[in-house]
């Protein structure tokens, strides 16, 4: 909460604009910390997860070992994120850039698979901080929802990827546009 605090005071938000109003802890979310294990792979071509946005208001990953890459929106092309022992890595996710009204951006980002031969597998703690369930906002493509159908619309993407624009969040599209 102290994160949400500086960004609604980095905004310059006030009252019932600033980004708490949207999390408050009483209220049903969908938050969630989960430890993520990476299986080691043979397969240069495969992804220990394909290219897509968080759809909450920030990820705070802790990792110390490498494998998460993210596309620059300047150049256009995937880079690794150094883990750096005792950081953490947060990333801004889709709801994040719909309350800030896009001052904000997801990031699109993937992670490799392990490939060393010396790594068995690549553990990850992340922590999905997400705004309340009936919150609702303009996501991508102009669709209003709540943040709960932009999560479970999400996840039912990642079954049958059809649709990049909702796995990357509509993060291509403004890629374009400010080119």
């Amino acid at each position: 909460m102290d994160l949400i605090d500086c960004l609604s005071n980095s905004l310059g938000l006030q009252g019932l604009s600033r980004l708490e109003q949207y999390h408050r802890s009483y209220m049903p979310t969908n938050t969630c910390l989960n430890l993520i294990c990476y299986p080691k792979s043979d397969n240069k071509d495969r992804f220990g997860q394909i290219k897509h946005t968080d759809t909450g208001t920030l990820t705070l990953l802790f990792s110390s070992h490498p494998g998460l890459e993210i596309l620059s929106p300047k150049s256009r092309s995937w880079g690794a994120v150094a883990p750096i022992d005792a950081h953490v890595v947060v990333n801004v996710g889709d709801t994040l850039r719909a309350l800030s009204n896009n001052r904000f951006y997801s990031s699109i980002h993937r992670v490799s698979p392990v490939f060393k031969d010396s790594q068995k597998q690549r553990f990850v703690v992340g922590y999905f901080f997400r705004a309340e369930n009936d919150v609702v906002v303009r996501y991508s493509e102009g669709n209003m929802m709540t943040v709960r159908q932009w999560l479970d619309q999400k996840y039912d993407t990642y079954k049958t990827p059809d649709s990049e624009t909702v796995l990357t969040g509509g993060m291509e599209g403004c890629l374009e546009q400010s080119a």
